[in-house]
């Protein structure tokens, strides 16, 4: 049996659902338990500190061991039916038919995990030439591409910034792998994205050789 174990109970109104803490697996995500255990279990159980769930036939994960969909399968096979994951995201399990992502359904998920993993799904190249709304914030020939992808202002808890880097390694066919990297709305310019996915400010970000 897998168990997910419950952590601290706000002080929600009594007549709203508490907004439970909650472990899946090996990732932490939010959300009302009442809600998702039934997406992920046919038969459960809980007490406002553990839930039990019936262990999944099939398991599959990513490169980090967090739950992840592959061409094989979803996820969590339990035969009958499954559970879709991202990258560690409780995906809805239509998101698995790449026809049925589309733009609208992008920028109208609440969630953002949610929705940052369908911008992942439907590819964030084609989503910023599909997506009026998304803008090139910076474009540094040499630190990449800053992008903002048009879900509101940088201020607001739905704006999600990307930066676009290219390897300087070539793979051995002789073509550059373009990484999409997932940066604070804050940012403003490349050299400050990149600076931030290392932990570091700026000024302090001035390697004198690329790899």
């Amino acid at each position: 049996m897998l168990s997910v174990q419950g952590h601290e109970r706000s002080n929600a109104s009594p007549n709203e659902p508490p907004p439970w803490q909650w472990r899946w697996g090996w990732r932490d995500t939010s959300g009302p338990v009442v809600d998702q255990l039934p997406r992920i279990a046919d038969a459960w159980a809980f007490t406002p500190s553990t839930a039990v769930l019936l262990r999944p036939g099939t398991w599959r994960f990513d490169e980090n061991q967090q739950l992840h969909d592959t061409e094989d399968g979803s996820a969590l096979d339990w035969g009958a039916w499954t559970a879709s994951f991202h990258h560690g995201v409780l995906m809805p399990e239509w998101s698995r038919n790449p026809l049925e992502i589309t733009i609208d359904r992008i920028v109208e998920e609440t969630n953002a995990e949610v929705r940052r993993a369908l911008v992942e799904r439907y590819g964030v190249d084609r989503f910023i030439a599909d997506h009026p709304q998304a803008k090139l914030i910076d474009d540094d020939p040499v630190r990449g591409q800053l992008w903002d992808l048009g879900f509101g202002p940088s201020y607001l808890r739905r704006a999600i910034f990307m930066l676009r880097v290219i390897d300087a390694t070539p793979t051995p066919a002789g073509d550059h792998k373009v990484y999409w990297l997932l940066v604070p709305p804050t940012m403003r310019r490349a050299q400050q994205a990149v600076a931030w996915t290392f932990g570091m400010e700026p000024a302090e970000y001035a390697p004198e050789v690329e790899t």
